[in-house]
């Protein structure tokens, strides 16, 4: 997989920002995927084809006039899914809408066949339909919100007198009132009440619901005024503080901006939250003089706001700055850190940033730290290929902690230095050990507990050790991988639910075997055995199955395509086992294999009794 890609829009802006003396470099950081199987080869999605029998759509159509509900609600969600596959003749789909209509706006109708009425008629766009169901009323609080929202989005500007009425209306509900202030809002038309949302404002008896659909309303409508409102509200308790930072959410202007740090210096955490993602949309350099602040702060999503804030401003003290965030106790802060000090390296005009985080690197591995910051430097590392610190980062691979092993090895991967290939080989080998010492087929796996978790971390380190080492072509692998495949009783009753993630990884490793391997063809002929166990007592797992075919092929194994034959002529059987072995006997013949056919499904439409 290549390592360097078109980068995204974000750096590009995030550059820009930064000043002119920074700019944007083609690259973005690689993908951390620590099981490279799942690139290699993907197996496709298999199509599926909804079929219905015939007449069905007349039937369900002639269900909508019998009087049981239950009935009713299923015609409508099957008729519903014939429209989504475009099953539905015009004439039928016309019939479905009017009835729909008719429905909707029935109000001696039951409450359920009026919601499901109106929810169909939002995804059939029948905005007239779904007006006049909002004009009669008595719908339920969820019907109304669906009309609203599809109403709005369409910019159904013909629905503003309901909205209006019912926002005057203290009887209505209170979500319904704040959709209505919503939708007037996304129709332009929130200056007919605008008086009424002041009021609504400074009502601290109104629902809070209520309130804040009046802050967001005004704050979009009039944002120049916006600060003038929010200052009372900024002054009071954390509900008014709320408000006052919905008012501005544009941070329109420079009152705005400033009652915005206000709030992030002195507020709780969810308001300095909300406030601190306003200023970082509109004004972002207004965090600058906040960055020690915010890392500090009990909340993850401030201390997250403040690593990419203190990589946009670009300082050279970044690695420093960013350090302590490494070592944050929530994983996303840490990897939002790492990313940013990556996004850092890369921004500079020159390979000096870079360098200087290399170097930085270096020396926090020769030191040493907690096991997140070496987490996270063994990743950076292998980010921007510290080849210096390999040899650091080797000595990590049999840390206490399986985060940092797994690290490790996605990093000693990328960095490619055969001086620490024999550290992995070694720590796979031991692992390999551990887990065959672990397995006792005497055991009801469902009786186990205490070790599950630790055994799956085992399992999953020595798979990630397996594919490592093959991408690098480390030799000594391949016996070891051979033995892992070809013994099928071993590793498979560790956790509760039963597992082949180690010998999945070996039969895929030994698809890469070198040409001039002296037992290739042995082991392709073992891997045969493997796809082809069907055995009654013990058949081999179906993933071990799957890499196996996928190994023949790139072996380009001409001796085994009956076999590969047997099985790809088989869709019903398994679907993914199938086009593996056509994957692979394309590879080998170089002729194109028919895709395997879509599955047909009929999607169930009738009509369940009444429970």
């Amino acid at each position: 997989m290549p390592r360097n890609f078109p980068h995204t829009l974000s750096l590009l802006l995030l550059a820009l920002l930064a000043g002119p003396a920074v700019v944007a470099v083609a690259t973005e950081p690689p993908t951390i995927d620590f099981n490279p199987m799942a690139e290699d080869p993907r197996i496709p999605e298999r199509e599926v084809v909804y079929t219905y029998p015939p007449r069905s759509a007349d039937l369900l159509l002639d269900a909508l006039e019998q009087d049981e509900v239950e009935l009713r609600l299923g015609a409508i969600a099957a008729l519903l899914t014939m429209h989504d596959h475009e099953a539905l003749e015009q004439m039928q789909l016309s019939d479905f809408a009017d009835r729909m209509a008719n429905l909707a706006a029935d109000i001696e109708q039951r409450a359920a066949v009026r919601a499901a009425a109106v929810d169909a008629l939002a995804r059939l766009d029948r905005y007239e339909a779904l007006g006049e169901a909002l004009q009669r009323g008595g719908l339920t609080r969820h019907a109304t919100l669906i009309a609203d929202r599809a109403l709005a989005e369409a910019g159904w500007s013909a629905a503003a007198g309901i909205w209006v009425r019912r926002l005057g209306d203290e009887d209505a509900g209170n979500s319904v009132r704040a959709s209505a202030l919503d939708s007037l809002a996304a129709v332009d038309a929130i200056g007919e009440v605008e008086q009424l949302c002041r009021d609504l404002l400074m009502q601290p008896g109104a629902a809070f619901e209520v309130r804040m659909a009046a802050a967001k309303a005004l704050g979009a409508t009039i944002p120049t005024e916006a600060p003038a409102l929010a200052r009372p509200l900024h002054d009071g308790d954390r509900v008014g503080q709320l408000l006052s930072v919905q008012l501005l959410d544009d941070a329109a202007t420079t009152e705005a901006r400033e009652l915005l740090v206000q709030l992030i210096e002195e507020a709780t955490a969810p308001v300095a939250l909300r406030a601190a993602e306003r200023l970082e949309a509109h004004a972002p350099d207004h965090l600058e003089p906040l960055h020690d602040a915010l890392i500090e702060r009990d909340d993850p999503g401030l201390r997250a706001i403040a690593a990419g804030s203190i990589v946009r401003h670009a300082s050279d003290e970044v690695p420093g700055e960013l350090g302590e965030l490494l070592d944050d106790p929530v994983p996303q802060v840490r990897k939002t850190a790492r990313r940013a000090l990556w996004d850092w390296a890369h921004m500079a005009n020159s390979d000096d940033r870079l360098e200087a985080l290399r170097q930085w690197l270096e020396a926090r591995l020769d030191e040493g730290g907690t096991w997140r910051q070496l987490e996270q430097w063994a990743l950076l590392s292998g980010e921007i290929e510290t080849l210096p610190a390999a040899e650091s980062i080797a000595d990590l691979i049999e840390h206490e902690r399986f985060e940092v092993r797994r690290a490790v090895g996605w990093a000693l991967r990328r960095l490619d230095d055969q001086a620490t290939f024999p550290a992995m080989q070694q720590r796979l080998e031991d692992l390999v050990e551990l887990l065959h010492e672990r397995e006792d087929p005497e055991v009801d796996p469902r009786d186990r507990t205490g070790d599950d978790v630790s055994n799956r971390w085992l399992i999953e380190e020595a798979a990630a050790l397996i594919q490592t080492l093959t991408l690098i072509g480390h030799d000594p692998v391949w016996p070891l991988c051979e033995r892992i495949v070809r013994n099928k009783g071993d590793y498979n009753h560790l956790l509760p639910v039963r597992d082949n993630t180690v010998r999945h990884a070996a039969a895929w490793a030994l698809g890469h075997l070198p040409e001039d391997h002296d037992r290739r063809s042995a082991i392709a002929d073992m891997l045969e055995g493997r796809l082809g166990d069907e055995s009654d007592d013990d058949p081999e797992d179906i993933r071990v199955r799957i890499f196996a075919a996928i190994s023949l092929g790139r072996l380009d194994s001409d001796a085994h395509t009956a076999t590969l034959e047997e099985y790809a002529d088989h869709p019903g059987y398994h679907a993914d086992l199938a086009w593996s072995c056509r994957w692979a006997l394309e590879q080998i013949t170089g002729e194109p294999v028919d895709p395997i056919p879509p599955r047909e499904q009929a999607p169930t439409l009738f009509l369940r009794p009444p429970r």
